[in-house]
């Protein structure tokens, strides 16, 4: 599946277009993502959407482990995505999330409803001293 991508071996922020060049051709590809990172955005993970889409149709799951450090606007969308995960859990069991337009699904604020259904998993990490700055995916 992966041998169809002309991957490097390595990606730097500052050379590379790394949200076309690496995440969105391997994310239309995968059927799960785990990454563990100190920083996290629902904005920051909207560059990826594209690739997020192929990871739905293909019935995918992404979990984070992130720092508990996040703003208040993606504090925001974790809490709504989980009330209605706990609250909805039998009724968006059956909905479709899919039936959705492309457009509706690139906008953050249905990153709540990914929760809900279980695509997206994020938990927080803690530590005694110093912030949670673990970076790695797989």
């Amino acid at each position: 599946m992966y041998k169809i991508l002309t991957l490097q071996p390595s990606y730097f922020s500052d050379e590379d277009d790394i949200a076309n060049a690496f995440y969105i051709p391997v994310l239309e590809k995968t059927v799960r993502y785990d990454r563990v990172s100190a920083y996290f955005s629902f904005k920051a993970l909207a560059a990826y959407s594209k690739g997020i889409e192929g990871l739905i149709r293909n019935n995918g799951k992404m979990r984070f482990i992130i720092s508990h450090e996040i703003s208040y606007d993606d504090y925001e969308i974790l809490k709504a995505g989980y009330a209605l995960k706990k609250t909805l859990a039998p009724e968006l069991a059956h909905r479709n999330y899919r039936a959705l337009s492309l457009e509706e699904q690139r906008s953050v604020s249905n990153f709540a409803h990914l929760i809900a259904q279980g695509v997206i998993d994020i938990k927080l990490g803690f530590t005694h001293n110093g912030i949670f700055h673990s970076k790695y995916g797989i």
